[in-house]
C-alpha cells in the first residue's frame, strides 16, 4: 500500500492504537471508580467500538494494487530472508519493550523508586502513550522527509536514551521525561519494521510482516516475566537497563543498512 501511494502511511494509522489504548484505559478507570457493572461496561464499549469501525470503514483508502517486484521469485522463508528479518524483528521489539514497561512497570517504578503515591503513579503510562500518539501522528511526515534509515536511527536512539533516563533519573519528573522520550521514539518503529518486512525480496506478500508480528507476540508473552525475574534478582532499574539493549542492538544493526528515502523505497530494506 505504501509503495503504491509513494509515501509513508502506517505511522499515522498506527496512532489509532495509541489513542485507543489511552482512551480504553481512561474509560476503564472511570467505570471502575463509579462502580459500573463489568458486563454493562464491556457490552457498551463493544457496541461503541463496532459502530466506530463501521463508520471508519467508509473512509478506507482504495486499494491501488501493488506492482510486482521485477526479477524476484517469491517463495517460503529462506535463510537469506531470515537474516534480513532479524534486524527488523529487533526494531519491532524495541516498540514492544517500551509498551511493556509503560503498561506493567512504569507505575511500579514511579511508586517504589521515585516515591510517587500509588494513586498518581499511573501517570507514567499516560505520559508514554501521549508522547507515542504525537510521534505517530507526525511520524509519516518525518519518515518522508528524513528517509527510513535516519528516521529509524533517531527513533531507536530516543528509545534507548529514554529508557536509560527513566531507569536512573533521580527525580520523578525526569523519569516521566524519559518515559515520554521512549514513547516518542517507539512511535514509528513498528510501522517501519512492518513496511520493511513486507518489502523484502523473495517472499510472498505479507509473509515478512507475519513473521515479524509473531516474533513480537512471542516476546510480549516472555518479556514481563523476564523483567520481573531480573527485578527480583537485582532491581527494576537494572531490568529496564537490560531491556534497553534491544533498542541498542537494533540501532547497531542499522549501521549496515542502506539509507533510502520513502520516495525511492520500492524495497527499502533489501540490504542489511
Amino acid at each position: 500500500m505504501q509503495e503504491a501511494y509513494g509515501r509513508s502511511l502506517l505511522s499515522s494509522m498506527h496512532a489509532g492504537w495509541s489513542i485507543g489504548a489511552a482512551t480504553g484505559g481512561l474509560v476503564g478507570t472511570i467505570a471502575a471508580s463509579t462502580g459500573a457493572p463489568l458486563l454493562i461496561h464491556l457490552a457498551a464499549w463493544g457496541a461503541l467500538c463496532t459502530l466506530a469501525v463501521t463508520w471508519a470503514s467508509r473512509s478506507f483508502l482504495p486499494d491501488p494494487g501493488v506492482a510486482s517486484r521485477d526479477g524476484e521469485t517469491a517463495g517460503p522463508l529462506g535463510r537469506r530472508a531470515m537474516w534480513l528479518l532479524a534486524p527488523l524483528a529487533f526494531v519491532a521489539l524495541a516498540d514492544v519493550t517500551v509498551e511493556d514497561i509503560g503498561n506493567n512497570w512504569s507505575a511500579v517504578l514511579l511508586a517504589t523508586e521515585r516515591g510517587m503515591s500509588a494513586s498518581a503513579a499511573g501517570i507514567g503510562l499516560s505520559v508514554l502513550l501521549g508522547a507515542q500518539f504525537i510521534g505517530r501522528m507526525l511520524g509519516d511526515r518525518f519518515i518522508d522527509r528524513a528517509g527510513n534509515k535516519p528516521a529509524l536511527v533517531t527513533s531507536l536512539t530516543l528509545v534507548a536514551g529514554g529508557l536509560l533516563l527513566a531507569a536512573w533519573a533521580p527525580w520523578a519528573a525526569l523519569t516521566l521525561a524519559g518515559l515520554a522520550l521512549a514513547g516518542l521514539g517507539c512511535a514509528i518503529t513498528v510501522p517501519l519494521a512492518f513496511a520493511g518486512a513486507d518489502a523484502l525480496p523473495g517472499l510472498n506478500p505479507h509473509v515478512g510482516v507475519t513473521w515479524v508480528n509473531w516474533i513480537m507476540r512471542a516476546a510480549t508473552i516472555a518479556l514481563t516475566p523476564a523483567i520481573g525475574g531480573i527485578t527480583t534478582l537485582a532491581s527494576l532499574p537494572i531490568a529496564i537497563t537490560l531491556v534497553s539493549l534491544i533498542a541498542i542492538i537494533a540501532l547497531a544493526m542499522q549501521a549496515r543498512s542502506p539509507n533510502r528515502t520513502r520516495r525511492d523505497a520500492a524495497s527499502p530494506w533489501t540490504t542489511i
